[in-house]
């Protein structure tokens, strides 16, 4: 079984109705799950 870890990159983009949004990511090492979150 592979047990590297992958590099976490610092922003990502996704696209919000056509629209390209970049988007911060944030790594916590309790986080059992993801959020993603629209914030102004």
């Amino acid at each position: 079984m592979d047990t590297k870890k992958h590099p976490i990159p610092e922003f990502i983009t996704l696209n919000k109705l056509g629209d390209p949004t970049l988007v911060r990511v944030r790594q916590s090492q309790k986080a059992k799950r993801i959020a993603i979150r629209d914030t102004p």
